[in-house]
């Protein structure tokens, strides 16, 4: 019997596409070439993850992509990584389904790979006070889909593995925490649908 959902940040409740966000980003593919490339799936944030692991701020990333790409557009980088969660959204489904899972007596948590700044921009501190509990890979220089970070969440709130389902757009992420007992397998990335499709699978909402 499901008592725990544990749910992602990323493509759950925020809604980030990135070919979606450059497209509304800019109408240069010039430059959407270079912001996945060089930006998003650079070893600061896709690549490696080490703004998301905690490692370095916003602000060291984007001096470490402006060095390795020779300076060429610094322009764009301080640009987009000023205004790129301005395009991307929470998805308020979402929030309101964790807060009535709370009323149904479910427990719910937070286990994501994401950055401080990142937190802050969202605005959806008093959400993170009001569930469970939360981990965030910045807090603990821990990231998905590797087991630290799992056994940190399992560990600091008691969690009975058996007893949780996780709520991921990443099958990797899933496959880790199955490894644990957790159930679950992944969602459609930014799919309100597929996310109740999955907690009615388990008969957690009708």
């Amino acid at each position: 019997m499901i008592k725990t959902v544990i749910f992602d940040i990323g493509r759950v409740i925020l809604h980030f596409e990135v070919d979606e966000i450059l497209k509304e980003y800019t109408d240069s593919e010039e430059e959407r070439v270079f912001i996945k490339n060089e930006v998003y799936n650079s070893p600061e944030w896709g690549g490696l993850g080490l703004i998301d692991i905690g490692y370095i701020n916003m602000s060291e990333a984007a001096s470490q992509i402006k060095d390795r790409t020779n300076h060429i557009h610094d322009d764009i980088v301080d640009d987009f990584l000023a205004r790129y969660m301005d395009i991307a959204y929470v998805d308020k489904r979402v929030i309101d389904l964790i807060y009535k899972l709370k009323e149904s007596g479910y427990k719910v948590y937070i286990l994501s790979n994401m950055c401080n700044e990142i937190i802050s921009k969202m605005g959806i501190d008093q959400v993170l006070k009001d569930i469970d509990g939360y981990i965030l890979s910045y807090q603990y220089h821990q990231i998905k889909p590797y087991k630290a970070i799992y056994e940190t969440l399992i560990n600091k709130y008691n969690i009975n593995p058996e007893e949780a389902l996780f709520v991921d757009d990443k099958k990797e992420n899933l496959d880790t925490a199955n490894t644990f007992g957790i159930k679950g397998h992944y969602v459609i990335p930014n799919d309100y649908d597929s996310i109740l499709a999955l907690l009615r699978e388990y008969n957690v909402v009708r």
